[in-house]
């Protein structure tokens, strides 16, 4: 298999997180798939204190370089505290990456993706505001993290979607983080190997 090492600094004004600095929210809805294991109570807090402590330590290492950061948590959790339910297109993240090329498992990661973001969505209770167009549930990932940018009341968002893989063999993968030209790029360098 072919791997191609990507700067990710490059990339960073690319997606709505921007520089890691000032008020930033992590927001992370867990998902559950047929192939995946089921996200337990116990899973689920476990998995924020791991990100809590994972916050902590970046917020202690920005303050050693000079850098204002505070990061909050937040998760999605449905009514009756379910998590969302929806397939990966192909089983698992490395193969909907990769089938049939990275340039559509990227597209169709993007669309499963979409969808998540609209089922949550479509549970917020928006709250119309005077002399302000209604604004419906949010439809996609971007409008979503536009909600979520206006009810936490700061800029940055770092959207986590995360399917429970603890005993699979799997990866883990930052997605817009990169423009189609260079997913394209990345895609005709693996065609010459």
């Amino acid at each position: 298999m072919f791997y191609h090492k990507i700067d990710f600094r490059n990339s960073r004004n690319y997606n709505v997180c921007k520089s890691l600095k000032g008020d930033v929210l992590v927001y992370i809805i867990f998902i559950d798939t047929k192939t995946t294991s089921p996200w337990t109570d116990f899973d689920i807090k476990s998995t924020m204190d791991s990100v809590n402590i994972a916050a902590k330590w970046l917020e202690e290492q920005a303050m050693k370089n000079n850098i204002n950061l505070k990061l909050s948590t937040d998760y999605y959790i449905g009514q009756n505290f379910l998590t969302i339910i929806k397939d990966l297109p192909e089983g698992t993240v490395r193969k909907s990456l990769t089938t049939p090329n990275l340039a559509t498992g990227i597209e169709n990661i993007n669309k499963w993706a979409d969808f998540i973001a609209k089922k949550a969505g479509a549970t917020f209770d928006i709250v119309e505001k005077e002399g302000i167009p209604e604004v419906k549930n949010p439809k996609n990932k971007e409008r979503f993290i536009a909600y979520l940018r206006d009810q936490h009341k700061l800029e940055s968002v770092g959207l986590l979607f995360l399917v429970n893989n603890y005993y699979r063999d799997d990866i883990s993968v930052a997605v817009n983080t990169m423009n189609s030209d260079d997913a394209n790029a990345i895609q005709k360098e693996r065609q010459k190997h």
